[in-house]
C-alpha cells in the first residue's frame, strides 16, 4: 500500500515547481495556443508546459502509476494494470489565467483505479498557496490545519478556485 504521508511532500514539491513555471508565464504575454470545445475553452503554452512538467515528475517517482492529464490524455503505466491513477489539471481556470486574472490553480489528485480519491493538492500559484489533502487527514492550507468532510465525492472540477476563498473538498463542498 502506498504511504500517503510519505508522498504528500513529494507531490507538494511538484506542485510548487509547477507554480513557479506558471508565474513565469503569468508575468509574460499569454497567447492562446488552441481552443477546445468552445471559444472560452482555451489552451495556452503554460497549460502544456505545466502538464508536461507534472507528468514527467510523476512518472519519474511513480512509474507504475497511470496519469490522466487534461491536455495530454493517459500517460505512464497502462490504465488497465496500474494500481493508482493520477488526475492532473495543469491550469484550472485557464480563461482567468489568459486574461491575467490571478484566480487559477493547478490540481493534482491520486485515486484508485475505480476512482476512489486518496490524495489531492491544489496549488494556487498567483497567491503562492497550496491546499494538500489526504483521504482521512485534516486539510492543511499553507500550514493552517482545517478539518474537512469526506473525500468520497472529490472532483478536480469541485476543487477549483472560482472564488478568493480556500477550496472546499468533500461532502460540504
Amino acid at each position: 500500500m502506498l504511504d500517503l504521508h510519505k508522498i504528500l511532500p513529494e507531490v507538494a514539491a511538484i506542485a510548487r515547481g509547477a507554480g513557479e513555471i506558471a508565474l513565469r508565464h503569468f508575468a509574460a504575454p499569454i497567447p492562446i495556443k488552441a481552443r477546445k470545445s468552445t471559444r472560452s475553452d482555451v489552451v495556452t503554452a503554460a497549460d502544456t508546459e505545466l502538464e508536461a512538467f507534472i507528468v514527467r515528475e510523476l512518472v519519474a517517482r511513480f512509474p507504475d502509476h497511470h496519469i490522466v492529464g487534461e491536455e495530454g490524455g493517459g500517460q505512464g503505466a497502462p490504465a488497465e494494470s496500474a494500481k493508482y491513477h493520477w488526475f492532473v489539471d495543469p491550469i484550472d481556470g485557464t480563461v482567468n489565467f489568459a486574461a491575467k486574472v490571478p484566480h487559477y490553480s493547478t490540481s493534482i489528485a491520486l485515486a484508485t483505479p475505480d476512482r476512489q480519491p486518496l490524495l489531492g493538492i491544489i496549488q494556487r500559484r498567483a497567491r503562492r498557496r497550496r491546499v494538500p489533502e489526504r483521504r482521512t487527514d485534516p486539510r492543511h492550507d499553507n500550514g493552517r490545519t482545517e478539518r474537512c468532510g469526506s473525500l468520497n465525492r472529490f472532483s478536480l472540477r469541485q476543487a477549483h478556485e472560482s472564488r478568493q476563498q480556500p477550496a472546499r473538498v468533500g461532502r460540504d463542498a
